[in-house]
């Protein structure tokens, strides 16, 4: 029996370095699981077909003046209206590097990602500070668990 590859899109954004940490760790995680094809985009080049071709989404964002960065937002900019008809109900998953606690982050990102008819597929990891040793270990379980999840159809 063949196992059809499926994509799960990694839409970062990262200006100190602390979302990037976060990111790489994630994909030393989802990498572990063989049928996941991980793309990896910047928010500032997305377009919507990154959404039209994927499976899954991550979203990394800095937390950035008590909401997402501005990167992230222009990916929303770009993608919205063009992927809004088509309901394509796509799990998702939000990383928030915070230098405050990332609620603000978390919550102007699902009222959106909701506008898109997207569904979340766990809580949001939300790291303050600089990421450690445990919240690198975090990140790296969740891509693991994100990546499984998706090949075996649960989300």
């Amino acid at each position: 029996m063949m196992t059809s590859i499926k994509t799960l899109l990694l839409v970062k954004h990262s200006k100190t370095g602390n979302t990037q940490l976060l990111c790489d760790a994630f994909l030393e995680g989802a990498r572990r699981v063989s049928n996941i094809r991980v793309r990896i985009v910047d928010a500032l080049h997305g377009v919507p077909s990154d959404l039209m071709e994927c499976s899954a989404l991550v979203l990394a964002t800095p937390e950035n003046f008590g909401t997402m960065s501005g990167g992230m937002k222009h990916f929303f900019d770009q993608t919205y209206y063009e992927v809004e008809a088509l309901q394509l109900a796509l799990p998702y998953q939000l990383i928030i590097s915070a230098g405050n606690d990332g609620t603000g982050a978390e919550r102007e990102m699902q009222r959106i990602l909701t506008g898109y008819k997207f569904r979340q597929i766990g809580t949001a990891l939300i790291v303050r500070g600089r990421p450690l040793g445990p919240d690198l270990d975090a990140a790296e379980e969740l891509g693991e668990s994100v990546a499984t999840a998706l090949e075996l159809g649960i989300i």
